[in-house]
């Protein structure tokens, strides 16, 4: 069920920056179920799948940017 929440967590964030009623209850039970899922999975002893470190975030960044390397690429070469 984590991944499945993270993603919901990471499209809600996404989709927040165009919206226009930002600051209405609904918007937020997104936040409320990952925050008590997460609270309640940490009580239980299930450790979190990815731990933060100087590596993880290399990784990160170089994922990051070989896609945006391969996005420019991609529309450089197919839109003329």
């Amino acid at each position: 069920m984590h991944p499945f929440l993270v993603t919901m967590l990471c499209g809600y964030s996404v989709s927040m920056f165009s919206l226009s009623r930002a600051y209405v209850e609904p918007t937020y039970l997104a936040l409320g179920v990952a925050n008590a899922y997460f609270l309640e999975s940490g009580r239980m002893g299930i450790p979190a799948p990815v731990r933060v470190n100087f590596r993880r975030m290399g990784e990160l960044a170089a994922v990051s940017i070989g896609f945006l390397m391969f996005a420019y690429l991609f529309i450089k070469i197919n839109i003329r």
